[in-house]
């Protein structure tokens, strides 16, 4: 008998062949699994972007025709008083007393949660925006009774002397309860996307279904809320009206109202409102936005990421409180944890600092810094000693810190339209 052996390959393939197949494919599904957390991260920020846009455009149009300023209905936390606006003297004031302002901030249903009263504790006051004594020094505890700065021993400032700082007046629709708050600044347009809790599913828009329409009344979801800052323009006739946009924002107080016992977390102290002062600041020219450095206390969280919002806010010469609102384009991985080379510089020769209040040594408290790119109009830092702060704290610039903020709208409207 002839055996013969065939020399056509077999149509099949080995175990190692199928080994190594599985490895490639596992390679890229887990390749693809590490991205889809992004993906999903992406499509929130882009269902955020949508409804605070949305949002922002309606809640304009809603302040302007509400006119709750000129008809009385804003009132401020500190005692309850009507705030308004006075042709006469072209100045925003409280009503009764004509105590002019230099800003306001609209906050109804924090206003309304509160009962209309203010709650202050050391270097806390939320009857302003931030929520922070005009007298705070970013670089110390908040928390803590000596974490203000020496006052000034006369106007105007002497060098290295710091006093008040720029706030706002938070003020809120007098006599509403928290229930009508919500279903003012809740607007329905938190509904015209609407994301699954599956990240992974691609948005809906249900403004453009014309089927599977849910039955009954649409009902905010409450994950969009807005406040407001009100400020005085260059032309006296106009106010900058900026409709601040936050996601699952916090309406109750998250300040200590007792002192807190070491270790300290920034968490354990307030969240929604942080400050920081700027200590180095480029650009800022052109439209094109810049580059700051925040420095604030190791006890304030420095949690920032792209695509926040902060609010810069500094005094003109002339004493007139200007605020304006950027944002984040980019933020360094990690602060730099760092500790003030005197009570006078944070480096040797480099960024001065004010006098702290007495017994306070600003070379044990420890500090963070952040180089932070910003986005947004041109500013006027006027350091002495450009690019970084200089001693005569009456002009320097601070920055304040707002947790979920997803958009900024800002338009220039008559006061006759409030």
């Amino acid at each position: 008998m002839i055996s013969r052996i065939s020399s056509i390959p077999r149509a099949a393939i080995t175990l190692i062949e199928v080994i190594f197949s599985i490895g490639v494919i596992m390679i890229g599904l887990l390749g693809l699994l590490s991205v889809m957390p992004l993906a999903g991260g992406r499509a929130r920020d882009a269902v955020s972007l949508s409804v605070g846009a949305e949002m922002g455009d309606t809640i304009a149009k809603n302040v302007s025709i509400r006119k709750w300023l000129g008809n009385g209905n804003l009132a401020e936390m500190s005692g309850g008083n009507a705030v308004g606006y006075d042709f006469a003297s072209n100045q925003l004031e409280i009503t009764s007393s004509g105590t002019a302002l230099p800003g306001i901030c609209i906050d109804p249903l924090y206003y309304a949660v509160q009962g209309g009263s203010s709650t202050a504790f050391n270097s806390y006051d939320d009857s302003v925006f931030p929520y922070y004594v005009a007298a705070h020094d970013p670089l110390l505890n908040p928390a803590n009774s000596d974490s203000t700065w020496e006052p000034p021993s006369m106007f105007p400032w002497s060098a290295g002397e710091a006093g008040s700082a720029p706030r706002l007046t938070r003020v809120g629709l007098s006599g509403a309860s928290a229930e009508l708050a919500r279903t003012i600044i809740e607007s329905v347009n938190d509904l015209v996307v609407q994301q699954p809790k599956d990240t992974t599913i691609p948005a809906k828009l249900t403004g453009l279904d014309s089927g599977e329409m849910d039955y009954g009344r649409r009902i905010p979801t409450g994950e969009f809320s807005w406040i407001a800052t009100l400020v005085p323009s260059e032309n006296s006739r106009f106010a900058h009206l900026s409709i601040v946009v936050m996601r699952n924002r916090v309406a109750d107080i998250d300040f200590p109202t007792v002192a807190l016992t070491p270790p300290i977390l920034p968490e354990m102290n307030g969240m929604s409102e942080r400050v920081a002062q700027v200590t180095f600041a480029s650009g800022f020219s052109g439209g094109a936005g810049g580059v700051v450095h925040l420095t604030a206390s190791a006890t304030t969280s420095s949690e920032l990421a792209p695509n926040d919002w902060v609010m810069l806010s500094r005094r003109l010469p002339d004493s007139t409180q200007v605020f304006r609102w950027y944002r984040v384009v980019a933020v360094d991985q990690e602060p730099e944890e760092i500790f003030a080379y005197s009570n006078s510089e944070l480096e040797t020769g480099l960024a001065a600092l004010p006098t702290p209040q007495t017994g306070i040594n600003r070379t044990t408290e420890e500090l963070w810094r952040r180089r932070v790119s910003l986005d947004g109009p041109d500013w006027e830092f006027d350091f002495t000693t450009d690019p970084v702060s200089d001693n005569s704290f009456y002009d320097n610039t601070f920055a304040t810190m707002v947790q979920g903020v997803v958009s900024v709208t800002e338009r220039l409207v008559p006061w006759t339209d409030l």
